[in-house]
């Protein structure tokens, strides 16, 4: 499904616009059950399917001061695949590697300092999962968006999925927030992002196989004035199968320090990518945080991310692992 979403439509236009679609002939002829739909001060042109012609053809009717598209052609999209043609049978995904803005959002009035911090985007977890995608012959889906724009891994309702204030810096494009304004950055970014994973799993199971989902992030060496001693995160809440043996895996190393559920926890409620993809579809999956100091250099990235797939290929390697997770399988993490 295909959306073409405006805010802010004035009421002599939400008046007239019925009237125009119906007088168009191809409105009536269009193949893809496409609907107009208003809700408040924002109208909706939804389409099943969508041939680039129909949101063409829409555009041309509507007058240019009601367009306000949160992407404009300028912008990237949503989300990146990498090796969207991968044959491993686990998908990864990073929720927090993109730092683009879009446009019309002029970087939310930030100063160039912040966007290159931890609160703009998680350092060096793009390369990272692009790095381990690789090295397994793996799809990655990436979001392409700093998460103060919308934050990918958090729930439709979570009051920090556009936060107005991070790591004590207020958020100025992102305070006084309208519902409209949030619905919209969902529209554009958070839903095509999540929309993508499923179709990769979904690609994964038309072989017939149950697919894992790995998800890469990176945390500060500090919060708080308290230094994290942990290379790695292995987050995790109530499917083992995974994170056990990369936990044992990666402890075994030699000058490897390994978090369980640290710096942050798998039984966060913040954690809705896995949540959402994994543990609600019994798939395996895990979330695995690196600590940013080692990888904002594509040569540390790679680094750990090389460490971190030495120990991920036996586990990722037993075919047993592909399965749906079962009541006996089930552990609660600490």
């Amino acid at each position: 499904m295909c959306r073409l979403q405006l805010v802010g439509v004035s009421d002599s236009f939400k008046a007239d616009i019925e009237i125009t679609f119906a007088r168009a002939s191809w409105f009536k002829q269009e193949k893809s059950n496409l609907r107009v739909q208003f809700f408040g001060e924002e109208l909706r042109v939804i389409a099943d399917l969508c041939p680039e012609k129909t949101f063409d053809m829409v555009l041309g009717l509507i007058p240019q001061s009601e367009i306000r598209l949160l992407l404009s052609p300028e912008d990237p999209p949503p989300y990146s695949i990498v090796n969207a043609d991968g044959y491993a049978p686990v998908l990864f995904v990073c929720d927090h590697g993109g730092r683009a803005f879009p446009r019309r959002l002029h970087r939310l009035g930030l100063d160039d300092w912040v966007l290159e911090q931890h609160v703009a985007w998680d350092i060096g977890s793009g390369e990272v999962a692009r790095r381990v995608a690789e090295v397994f012959d793996a799809t990655l889906v990436a979001a392409n968006y700093s998460r103060l724009v919308v934050d990918t891994n958090r729930y439709p309702d979570d009051p920090t999925l556009c936060t107005a204030k991070g790591d004590g810096i207020a958020i100025p494009g992102n305070i006084d927030l309208s519902d409209a304004e949030r619905v919209e950055r969902m529209e554009a970014i958070y839903h095509p992002y999540h929309a993508a994973i499923a179709q990769q799993l979904d690609r994964i199971r038309q072989r017939d196989v149950i697919p894992a989902v790995i998800a890469i992030h990176s945390c500060t060496p500090v919060f708080n004035e308290v230094v994290r001693p942990w290379h790695f995160g292995i987050l995790w809440d109530t499917d083992p199968r995974i994170a056990v043996p990369l936990l044992q895996g990666l402890d075994a190393l030699k000058g490897i320090c390994v978090g369980d559920n640290e710096p942050y926890s798998g039984r966060d409620p913040h954690d809705y990518t896995m949540d959402h993809h994994g543990e609600a579809a019994l798939i395996p999956h895990v979330s695995i945080e690196v600590r940013q100091d080692l990888i904002e250099s594509k040569e540390g990235a790679w680094e750990y991310a090389d460490i971190l797939a030495s120990v991920l290929k036996p586990i990722l390697a037993n075919a047993e692992l592909y399965r749906l997770l079962t009541p006996q399988d089930r552990v609660e993490a600490t």
